[in-house]
């Protein structure tokens, strides 16, 4: 849940709501990170919650997959 502090869908919706803040900065660098640097890269490299989640796929016993046909 701390981890909500920032994500920036979270501070996207606290600004909308409560007003303008630092949240902007944040989702400012964060969309210039993905624009100019790297794709996805907060979801794919910077995000805490995406980092746990792979930390336990990683370990799982179960793996899901599609296969692409075309």
């Amino acid at each position: 849940i701390a981890w909500e502090f920032l994500n920036p869908v979270s501070l996207l919706q606290r600004g909308i709501i409560f007003g303008i803040g630092a949240g902007w900065g944040i989702i400012a660098a964060v969309f210039m990170l993905d624009l100019f640097v790297t794709r996805r890269g907060w979801c794919s490299h910077l995000c805490p919650v995406g980092a746990f989640y792979g930390l336990i796929g990683a370990q799982s016993l179960v793996r899901v997959s599609a296969l692409q046909r075309t």
